[in-house]
């Protein structure tokens, strides 16, 4: 599904454009409907973003503020330089929207930041259209010698004990030196798993992402740790 942009102004029309461009490229999950307002005075005061979407969390996305009323209302202001960045504000309107696909802290930040972010970018890109809610992905560093670092990826799906109907799956990289080798290997794994999983389950798990999707009494919180 699309994410529609309902206005976005920072008072510089080079910067909105890019901005345009970036959120539109997010879209949502097929089965949500989000629109959002990104709105400032000027580029230099503080830049609020709004969301209007399913329920999600707070536990879950705690730099957000967040009113709940049958469906998500959600709200942060993005201040300062630091922030003031299109990779900044679509990260944070990403990991909201598509929280179904979850990145644990990743190590490879304190060595290349770019390199950092376009794996996790090639990761979000080839999961996002699969059949998957609730995915942990995380990273590790891997140096020997003089040689330049490589790269692991883990990724795990729907490994915790459950009674309902479901498909584990783990899947680790090979070392990798760039995010093209990691497209590569991870786009086989999922093929083979599409290939695999029982059909039936697809619907499944589209039900699951629903529900999760709804307002609860008590916060849902989902908890799926990833060894080392």
């Amino acid at each position: 599904m699309p994410l529609n942009l309902l206005r976005v102004s920072v008072g510089n029309a080079t910067i909105e454009r890019t901005l345009v461009q970036a959120l539109k490229e997010l879209g949502a999950p097929a089965d949500e409907v989000w629109n959002l307002t990104l709105m400032a005075a000027s580029p230099d005061a503080a830049w609020e973003v709004v969301l209007e979407g399913p329920y999600r969390s707070k536990s879950e996305h705690v730099d957000w503020e967040i009113v709940a009323n049958g469906h998500g209302h959600f709200r942060k202001l993005f201040q300062g330089q630091a922030e003031h960045t299109v990779h900044w504000v679509r990260l944070a309107v990403r990991n909201l929207i598509w929280d179904g696909i979850r990145f644990g802290d990743n190590p490879i930040r304190s060595v290349d930041v770019a390199a950092a972010n376009a794996l996790e970018e090639t990761v979000w890109q080839l999961l996002r259209d699969e059949e998957m809610d609730m995915v942990e992905v995380r990273f590790g560093v891997w140096r020997e010698g003089p040689e330049e670092p490589r790269y692991v990826c883990k990724i795990e799906h729907e490994t915790a004990p459950s009674p309902l109907p479901r498909y584990p799956w783990r899947w680790r990289s090979t070392l990798l030196r760039s995010p093209r080798e990691l497209k590569i290997e991870l786009g086989k794994a999922l093929a083979m798993r599409r290939r695999e999983r029982p059909a039936a389950l697809a619907a499944f798990t589209a039900r699951k992402r629903q529900l999760r999707a709804q307002p609860h009494g008590q916060p849902h919180v989902h908890s799926h740790p990833m060894s080392a």
